[in-house]
C-alpha cells in the first residue's frame, strides 16, 4: 500500500487563510468595541440622512398633516351627513340627484378623495367610485362626486358611506 505524502499549503493558501483569519478578527474586534448605544447612535444618524435624502420626494412631511382635511359619514337613503361623525362637511355641501353624490362649496380644494361603503348600513355587494372635480356627473363644478353600484348587478343602489377629503 501505498502512503499518500501530505503536502505542504500553496502560497496562495497561506495568504488566504491569513486575510481570513484578519477579516474575522478584526470585524470581532471592532464589534467588542462598539456600545448598544453607540450602535443606536450611528442608526439614528443614518436613517436621518436618509430621510433628508427622500424628504423632497415625500408628501406629508409629519404625522400631524396626514389627517384628512375634511371626512363625512353620508347616511345614502336620505342624502343626508351625519353631523356627528363628519368634520368640515356639512348637509348643505350635498346634493343628491338620485344616483350621483356631488359635494360643493367646501372650504378647500380637495387634492384626493377617498369612499368607502358602510357595509353595516347595508353594503353588501355594493362598491362605491368618487372622483375630485368635474365627475361628469353634476355639472361640472363640484368638488367631488360619489356614486355606488351594486357590483352584481351593475345598478345604482344608495346606502350609507363614509368619504374623506385631503387638500
Amino acid at each position: 500500500m501505498t502512503k499518500v505524502k501530505p503536502r505542504r499549503p500553496s502560497a496562495a493558501m497561506i495568504v488566504a487563510a491569513i486575510a481570513l483569519s484578519l477579516a474575522l478578527g478584526g470585524s470581532a474586534v471592532a464589534a467588542s468595541e462598539l456600545t448598544k448605544s453607540q450602535v443606536k447612535k450611528i442608526a439614528k444618524k443614518q436613517a436621518k440622512q436618509q430621510i433628508k435624502k427622500q424628504a423632497p420626494k415625500l408628501h406629508v412631511g409629519s404625522a400631524d398633516s396626514a389627517a384628512p382635511a375634511a371626512y363625512a359619514r353620508v347616511i345614502g337613503g336620505t342624502a343626508d351627513v351625519d353631523e356627528a361623525n363628519s368634520k368640515n362637511v356639512q348637509a348643505s355641501d350635498l346634493v343628491f340627484d338620485g344616483t350621483v353624490f356631488c359635494f360643493y362649496d367646501l372650504d378647500f380644494k380637495p387634492r384626493h378623495v377617498q369612499a368607502t361603503v358602510d357595509w353595516v348600513g347595508g353594503g353588501g355587494d355594493t362598491v362605491i367610485h368618487a372622483s375630485v372635480g368635474n365627475s361628469g356627473s353634476c355639472d361640472g363644478v363640484e368638488d367631488a362626486a360619489a356614486r355606488m353600484v351594486d357590483a352584481s348587478t351593475g345598478t345604482a343602489v344608495t346606502v350609507d358611506f363614509y368619504i374623506s377629503f385631503d387638500d
